[in-house]
């Protein structure tokens, strides 16, 4: 959701494991500072949507798409063909680049769970 808004990703470092860190302990960053024609209510839905807490968050996708909405000012799109549309080609775009990386995206996994402890590295 921040990376549609914005344009950009929300946290962004040198290696897939820095990442997967900065998602786990940073705050996330406020969309508002890369993206200041939003309405501040914006950013305050996508700090919820986005908490750490699971109990921060929204109970449900019809009050988040609630909340967003009023956020924006009650606009929304009225053609919801397109939005499917653009939301299909996304996802396609995001598998393709996933499988695309399936092999950094593995080793990173495996990465992270050794720094975590929950698998030995057999050394």
């Amino acid at each position: 959701m921040y990376e549609m808004l914005s344009g950009e990703l929300h946290f962004i470092a040198d290696t897939a494991m820095e990442v997967i860190f900065r998602h786990t302990r940073d705050p996330v960053p406020s969309v508002l500072s890369v993206k200041n024609d939003l309405p501040a209510d914006v950013d305050k839905v996508l700090q919820m949507v986005m908490a750490k807490a699971p109990e921060e968050r929204f109970e449900s996708c019809c009050k988040f798409s609630s909340a967003l909405t009023d956020a924006l000012g009650g606009k929304v799109a009225n053609r919801p063909s397109k939005i499917q549309a653009a939301v299909e080609e996304a996802q396609l775009l995001i598998v393709q680049k996933r499988d695309r990386h399936a092999e950094e995206i593995n080793r990173t996994i495996a990465e992270f769970k050794v720094a975590r402890g929950e698998i030995s590295t057999g050394s």
